[in-house]
């Protein structure tokens, strides 16, 4: 079951109702999933979309952006783009990758299922 919450107290609901009915909790930050490990599990779950959390500010005089977990890399280098032509963000080439992957250390060949 995939769930699209619109709101951020949507949230909080979807979580105790998969706690309750025994169903593991996975979160998708609006991106493709490389690995393919959002869709296949032996035990019954649940997928939290973050599509919807996809807001972006970027203060170019003050070179900070604040990213909601919905967004993507290439929505990311475009408010980027919009805002400064001087300005960029070291990411990767894929545009469709979620910042919330991107963050959190899945990147490419330095996936959590490799190690060095």
């Amino acid at each position: 079951m995939i769930i699209t919450p619109e709101y951020d107290y949507q949230i909080a609901p979807i979580i105790y109702c998969a706690k309750h009915n025994q169903l593991q909790i996975r979160t998708r930050s609006g991106g493709h999933d490389f690995e393919g490990r959002s869709y296949v599990s032996e035990v019954p779950f649940v997928i939290i979309d973050l599509l919807n959390f996809s807001e972006i500010t970027v203060d170019a005089e003050q070179k900070t952006a604040w990213l909601g977990a919905g967004a993507t890399i290439g929505m990311l280098y475009y408010n980027i783009a919009v805002k400064s032509p001087r300005l960029a963000f070291p990411g990767g080439f894929f545009p469709t990758v979620g910042v919330g992957g991107h963050f959190s250390g899945e990147v490419g060949a330095y996936c959590s299922e490799n190690t060095a």
